[in-house]
């Protein structure tokens, strides 16, 4: 049970974590803000993106416990998981070779409605819950069921709300995230092996194969 419960955290904070690092809007937001207001501008942008990501996570548990769990969520999800992978380690790779930072242009509003508008406004955040999301909370709901479910989003927040405070301070403190794209690099290479493992087993699942 607590090997279990230690798996479905660590997967969730992982797999969250690989999602958090891609870079987006948000991000760049974050930066920009927390160049002005501090550090708190991550924790503030994360509660902001949490108002929009729960609804649809309960909208999506909704759905599973009607549906229920269908090897179809497996290969959708394990497909995005190969090509967020490739998409991030191709991004890592890029800003290594990179000479210098990219000037970011600051922008003006609030923590908290701009992690909200960044959220709501980015297609990418749908896209990602719809597949890889999904399949996460398929694979915390088959393991230990609702509460199983719920360890997997507490290990994406784990993620969400240390990745951006780091962001944050990171920013707020005059410097870049300067192993970021190394950090990258291992996180893609997490995603892509569990998006091939979640794929041959909705594969199998498919074919009827215990």
């Amino acid at each position: 049970m607590l090997s279990s419960i230690f798996y479905l955290l660590s997967v969730g904070f992982l797999t969250g974590l690989s999602g958090a690092m891609l870079p987006g809007p948000l991000f760049v937001f974050v930066v920009s803000d927390a160049m002005r207001r501090g550090v708190l501008s991550g924790v503030l942008a994360m509660l902001g993106h949490a108002a929009v990501e729960v609804p649809t996570i309960l909208l999506l548990i909704f759905g599973l416990s009607v549906a229920g769990v269908s090897s179809a969520f497996y290969v959708v999800g394990g497909v995005a998981m190969t090509l967020f992978a490739l998409k991030m380690g191709y991004d890592a790779l890029r800003r290594r070779s990179e000479q210098r930072p990219r000037n970011i242009r600051r922008r003006h509003g609030g923590a908290l409605l701009g992690g909200i508008a960044f959220t709501a406004f980015n297609p990418g955040f749908f896209v990602w819950w719809a597949t890889v999301g999904c399949a996460l909370l398929a694979f915390g709901a088959e393991t230990l069921g609702g509460f199983g479910m719920a360890l997997v989003v507490l290990g994406h927040y784990f993620s969400d709300f240390g990745w951006y405070s780091f962001v944050a301070l990171s920013a707020s403190q005059g410097f870049v995230v300067r192993h970021a794209p190394k950090l990258q690099l291992v996180l893609s290479t997490f995603l892509f092996v569990l998006g091939v493992y979640f794929l041959c087993y909705g594969v199998r699942l498919s074919c009827g194969a215990p």
